[in-house]
């Protein structure tokens, strides 16, 4: 969890700011998916959070049954009261590793391996008594994600159905799901209410390729893996401007224009 950059109006005019902005005290959750068993999970790729930052819904990413899916749909606790969080007690020891003692799992500790991995392991590493005393690394905590339920995947080619990218709108009201077959919106029939709305139908926002040709054939939705809202400036009946796109095949950030 990172704090979101702030994009005034002036994105629209002038040449985006790409200096890299590091995150400020960011906050690593430990996702436990209900229906999976203990540090194990679903191929996530979309999450959709509350413009507040109290809730998030996790959306599985699966082409099952001929590309329909379903997808399952994990909602978040409330998390207003960071302090209510059990935080494990991750430390650095020697040569750049670390073990974190977990909050959630009294006996059980995860200890750094090489090229980025972990493992969860039984009992209190030798290493770990001695690194008592050594500075504590950042913040982790587990969080427990409810299944509310599944959603069939929008239409589309069905190796290309499966989603990649989900955004809330500020009033709650309207769900963006990308695909790699397009972008779709579903209406809630009440503010953040996702579970109301999994069984509805969306609405096709894209009928072209993002590079304006016609939407069959050419795959130039390929590898996009974030969509969101532009809320810079708000118009009557819509979410700013547009919406944004980045696509994680093409290295490229796309934004598409409202056309009402």
């Amino acid at each position: 969890v990172v704090e979101e950059p702030i994009l005034g109006s002036s994105i629209h005019t002038s040449p985006i700011d790409r200096t890299p902005r590091p995150p400020t005290n960011p906050i690593t959750l430990r996702l436990d998916y209900e229906g999976y068993g203990y540090f194990k999970g679903p191929n996530v790729e979309a999450i959709a959070v509350a413009p507040d930052g109290s809730r998030f819904w996790a959306f599985r990413k699966t082409t099952s049954h001929g590309g329909a899916g379903p997808a399952a749909v994990w909602e978040s606790p409330t998390l207003t009261d960071r302090s209510a969080l059990e935080e494990d007690d991750c430390r650095m020891i020697a040569n750049s590793s670390w073990s974190c003692a977990l909050a959630d799992r009294p006996y059980q500790f995860l200890i750094s391996q090489k090229y980025g991995q972990a493992t969860l392991v039984g009992g209190q590493p030798a290493f770990s008594v001695r690194s008592r005393d050594s500075a504590r690394m950042g913040v982790s905590a587990p969080l427990r994600l409810q299944k509310i339920g599944s959603m069939p995947n929008p239409l589309g080619p069905k190796d290309k159905r499966n989603i990649s990218g989900a955004d809330l709108s500020l009033d709650g009201r309207a769900l963006l799901i990308a695909t790699y077959a397009g972008i779709f919106e579903y209406s809630l029939p009440e503010p953040f209410d996702v579970r109301g709305a999994l069984g509805s139908t969306p609405v096709e926002l894209t009928t072209t390729n993002r590079d304006g040709s016609l939407k069959m054939g050419g795959g130039k939705w390929a590898g996009q893996e974030g969509v969101c809202f532009d809320n810079t400036v708000m118009g009557t009946n819509q979410y700013g401007k547009g919406i944004w796109s980045v696509s994680e095949h093409h290295k490229k950030l796309y934004y598409l224009r409202c056309l009402d």
